[in-house]
């Protein structure tokens, strides 16, 4: 229910995009044989923004902030919507891994909301039809 709703938010008068559709498509039945991935949600919409062109820069993962909004990192804080300390630490897990990844990451309840909450941010940030997700909170409780 999350997903669908987050994808009714972005998705929205898109012309056919192949392989934008592929990619939900064989996501969904990955995730479908593997429901044992807690992580695949972020992983999932980490991946789409690759598709949705705001995939994050991540060159320059050594530096201490990331810009949300400008979706790159940087050496110095530059906005309200740059994050750094366990913020960034906790994004960091996340970029760059895939479902099958192995080990995957191992966040406690809270740091996958926190994370959960940085995606959508910066999905609101990069995409001015994206609303508020009322399934968050169900999803907040899984998580708990």
């Amino acid at each position: 229910m999350f997903l669908s709703e987050v994808l009714s938010n972005v998705i929205t008068h898109q012309k056919r995009d192949i392989q934008l559709y592929n990619y939900i498509e064989e996501s969904l039945i990955w995730y479908d044989i593997n429901k044992s991935n807690t992580y695949f949600h972020m992983i999932f919409l980490i991946e789409l923004t690759r598709y949705l062109g705001f995939y994050p820069d991540i060159l320059s993962n050594n530096f201490k902030y990331f810009n949300l909004e400008e979706g790159a990192y940087e050496k110095s804080k530059t906005s309200k919507y740059s994050i750094t300390g366990d913020s960034l630490n906790l994004l960091n897990q996340i970029l760059g891994i895939k479902f099958d990844s192995n080990p995957l990451p191992t966040l406690n309840s809270n740091d996958k909301i926190e994370v959960l909450n940085i995606i959508l941010v910066y999905y609101k940030l990069h995409n001015n039809n994206f609303k508020s997700i009322k399934s968050l909170e169900i999803v907040k409780n899984i998580f708990s």
